[in-house]
């Protein structure tokens, strides 16, 4: 069987989003699996006074994750520097339920830049940015 593309762009997304909740917050990035979203929020509102919900801290997640490849897009990253070791993209798998398979890279870039409103170059579009409040920092 092939390997499935669809919905692993989300998936990376969210785990992303995930990631930098818990570095904002000073959570230790092992505890994410074990404090939901909800009481990651009602723990950021008790210690900053400042309330918020986890629509509040996905919507934080994206700004961050976005700001961060503004950032490496004006140094100049872009698609070509999304890379894997080649070994992953070359070699197949020896053994496991991916015996046999190879990262199919381009079609992983391809989902998850459209799951970011990303171009195809993997740069945030002025819509996204607009969107995140984010279009002054182009």
């Amino acid at each position: 069987p092939g390997v499935e593309i669809e919905g692993k762009g989300l998936l990376e997304r969210d785990q992303q989003f995930s990631m930098a909740i818990v570095d904002s917050i000073a959570l230790c990035s092992t505890m994410r699996a074990g404090i939901s979203l909800e009481n990651q929020a009602k723990a950021y509102s008790a210690v900053t006074g400042i309330k918020v919900d986890t629509s509040n801290l996905i919507v934080a997640a994206e700004r961050i994750i976005n700001l961060e490849r503004m950032y490496n897009v004006r140094l100049g990253f872009n698609r070509s520097h999304d890379m894997l070791p080649k070994r992953f993209i070359k070699e197949p798998m020896p053994r496991g339920k991916s015996e046999g398979q190879v990262v199919e890279l381009e079609s992983l870039l391809d989902d998850y830049y459209s799951v970011m409103s990303w171009d195809t170059n993997g740069i945030p579009t002025k819509k996204k940015l607009k969107e995140l409040e984010l279009i002054d920092y182009i």
